[in-house]
């Protein structure tokens, strides 16, 4: 039996705020004055140049949060000049906060969608 299927994936911007924030923290992000993209962004330390210059904000849809280095020098490992929150994460991030992020994403649901025998619907025995 594979484990895999037993979990399902399910994730929005309200379960991975609190692990956009902790990604802000550790870069040392603050509100910018101005829009970037006509969106309020965070102005930051970049994660790959370590230069002042990333903006931390939201998607254009809304659905997740992405980093943005306005350096033109650098380059994310999968060669923009932006990443996604689940990609900083895994790229960046410790060991435990990869797990708590899979863990918060991640379901466990039963096999096939049954539900364990309950004891109390059980019939009593006549011995």
């Amino acid at each position: 039996m594979d484990d895999k299927k037993l979990y399902t994936f399910y994730t929005d911007s309200i379960i991975e705020y609190p692990f956009f924030e902790k990604v802000k923290a550790k870069y040392s992000a603050s509100k910018y004055k101005y829009k970037v993209f006509n969106q309020v962004a965070d102005k930051g330390i970049c994660p790959r140049c370590n230069k002042k210059s990333a903006f931390y904000m939201s998607t254009r849809d809304g659905d997740s949060y992405r980093v943005v280095c306005a350096n033109d020098e650098c380059s994310f490992p999968n060669g923009k000049s932006g990443m996604l929150l689940h990609e900083i994460i895994m790229e960046y991030m410790d060991e435990d906060t990869i797990k708590e992020w899979r863990d918060a994403r991640y379901t466990k649901r039963s096999f096939y969608g049954w539900y364990g025998i309950k004891p109390e619907n059980r019939g009593k025995n006549k011995t």
